[in-house]
């Protein structure tokens, strides 16, 4: 039997304080302004959500601001071989 164990690696930090935001668009935030603390790498997190217009482009809509949580369950994954 053999086992390929991957292992998601959450590196410790200095603790950052991160601006969150649930709709932040040219310089504001529009919905949701906040901060967290959060002592994983990368630290703040930025998503940046696009929606698809009727001219058949992808449109920037929005940017989420907020902490990275490190490491869940879900960044490990087993793969076992028989």
């Amino acid at each position: 039997v053999s086992i390929l164990i991957i292992f998601l690696i959450c590196l410790q930090t200095q603790a950052a304080v991160c601006m969150v935001c649930k709709s932040f668009k040219k310089g504001h935030c529009l919905v949701g302004k906040s901060n967290c603390t959060t002592k994983y790498s990368p630290g703040c997190r930025t998503r940046d959500f696009f929606i698809f217009s009727g001219t058949g482009k992808w449109v920037h809509n929005h940017t989420e601001l907020d902490c990275y949580k490190g490491c869940w369950l879900e960044g490990i994954y087993l793969l076992l071989q028989r």
